[in-house]
């Protein structure tokens, strides 16, 4: 599922991302090469890379 719009940013990008190392959409987002732009997505993302984090635990 898209979770960014103006980066066509997916759940999944951001559950790689998190298993990554990232820990916040801003971590996230650099490690794809791309900037959040309007913020609208920020607390889904942050969910996102949470609850992945957490199921890494």
């Amino acid at each position: 599922m898209i979770i960014c719009h103006c980066n066509t940013v997916s759940d999944n990008a951001l559950k790689d991302a998190a298993r990554q190392g990232a820990a916040t959409p801003g971590q996230a987002y650099k490690k794809m090469g791309v900037k959040a732009c309007c913020g609208k997505c920020s607390k889904a993302a942050h969910k996102i890379i949470s609850d992945e984090q957490n199921c890494m635990v």
